[in-house]
């Protein structure tokens, strides 16, 4: 099936990596969970650990990988502001050609970036903070005149709190707007999607995005 195809589907139904002067934990402002969303027809299947560290734009040690540098930052809470360590973080995302390192991404084996990792997975410390460095990713359609924005996937699992599988944008991009999955948001839950993106001397981008789980309810 078409990797587009597929992706309308599923539409319709570790420590720090890097030294910064400003850490994810120095504000608290988390007030309700981070919204879930669409996992698509792109989750990795294969997460070798040599292969799915927090530096996604290299692949053991080989050249780099296309496209602007991103040093992502995270923090995961929970719902009264505390940090969550141990959560288990798994984020993939689209190559500067956007596409995904999947089967089932029929354009894969042509436009693959040898050099891009695609995915990684980390785990918070005991301040809940993880940190990733990766580059920005291209914008695709995803039927007719649908054009997803540039995106990152996450899937984060910690030990008392329910599944989050959601999605993070750029602050800015001109196709936020008209996108179909942010456009089902209330405007609260997108601004815990959209990350402030700040451009270094070296045209660097780093940004934090805060992730807010809710504890899971008892079974009766």
């Amino acid at each position: 099936m078409n990797r587009r195809k597929l992706f309308k589907i599923a539409a319709g139904a570790s420590g720090a990596l890097i030294a910064s002067t400003s850490r994810a934990s120095d504000v608290c402002d988390a007030v309700v969970p981070t919204v879930t969303q669409v996992e698509g027809p792109f989750y990795p299947a294969d997460w070798k650990d040599y292969e799915a560290d927090a530096d996604m734009t290299q692949v053991d040690g080989g050249g780099f990988a296309m496209g602007q540098v991103v040093l992502l930052k995270g923090l995961v809470q929970d719902l009264d502001c505390n940090p969550i360590d141990g959560a288990v973080v798994d984020i993939w995302q689209a190559s500067i050609f956007g596409q995904y390192f999947h089967e089932n991404d029929a354009e894969f084996e042509d436009l693959k970036d040898k050099n891009f990792q695609y995915r990684c997975r980390v785990i918070t410390n005991e301040k809940g903070e993880f940190s990733v460095k990766t580059i920005k990713p291209a914008a695709y359609p995803a039927g007719g005149s649908w054009v997803r924005p540039p995106h990152i996937h996450y899937k984060v699992n910690a030990d008392g709190f329910k599944e989050l599988i959601t999605q993070m944008y750029f602050r800015g991009d001109s196709l936020n707007s008209k996108d179909r999955i942010l456009n089902d948001m209330t405007q609260v839950q997108r601004d815990g999607v959209i990350v402030d993106f700040k451009e270094d001397g070296q045209k660097i981008l780093t940004g934090i995005f805060k992730v807010v789980l809710e504890e899971e309810t008892e079974k009766e």
